[in-house]
């Protein structure tokens, strides 16, 4: 019962794949100074592989529901002051007062299992991701189906999709912007 709790609540069944992972960051250009929003810090292994891609004078903000992840996680990183990482719905992430300001967040990145949340949640968190992003700032989801890529190509002006085998299961990322103007 204990791993079906926590397949509803991660939506995985393994970690992500160096191959997923790398497939993740490629569209991110880490510069000086940004600010980075992680959706489901689990593990920790995106986690790790951002945080050793930041520029020492970024922030990444990460959000973790389930509270056994973000103890683990907390202890992992007890010692990196670039991170935050927040015992948090991620819906509520601009409760944060770091991150309440539009226009503000470079980059988010999200390991939610869209297609076990309710329709309003997901409405609601992407309006605000939205706000949230700066100009040319990318919201970048993976999932393991194609349920949500036409709901996404409806938010965002452009989705860029790519998929790696190399996962258990095999993962689709989605690389989402919206245009200037």
């Amino acid at each position: 019962m204990t791993c079906l709790k926590s397949l509803k609540q991660s939506g995985t069944i393994s970690p992500s794949s160096k191959y997923l992972i790398q497939k993740i960051v490629k569209d991110i250009d880490f510069k000086e100074g940004q600010t980075i929003v992680e959706f489901g810090t689990g593990n920790g292994c995106i986690t790790e592989v951002l945080l050793n891609n930041m520029k020492s004078n970024s922030k990444l903000h990460s959000f973790e529901l389930n509270t056994n992840f973000w103890r683990f996680s907390k202890e992992k990183f007890k010692n990196v002051k670039q991170l935050e990482i927040h015992n948090e719905n991620a819906v509520n992430y601009d409760q944060i007062e770091a991150l309440s300001r539009l226009d503000s967040i470079d980059y988010f990145v999200s390991s939610l299992p869209l297609t076990l949340l309710k329709n309003e949640d997901i409405d609601l968190l992407m309006s605000k991701v939205k706000n949230s992003l700066k100009e040319d700032g990318k919201f970048i989801q993976y999932q393991y189906s194609l349920d949500k890529f036409s709901y996404l190509k409806r938010q965002f002006d452009q989705v860029q999709r790519s998929y790696t085998m190399l996962n258990l299961p095999p993962a689709f990322v989605y690389c989402c912007m919206n245009f200037a103007g």
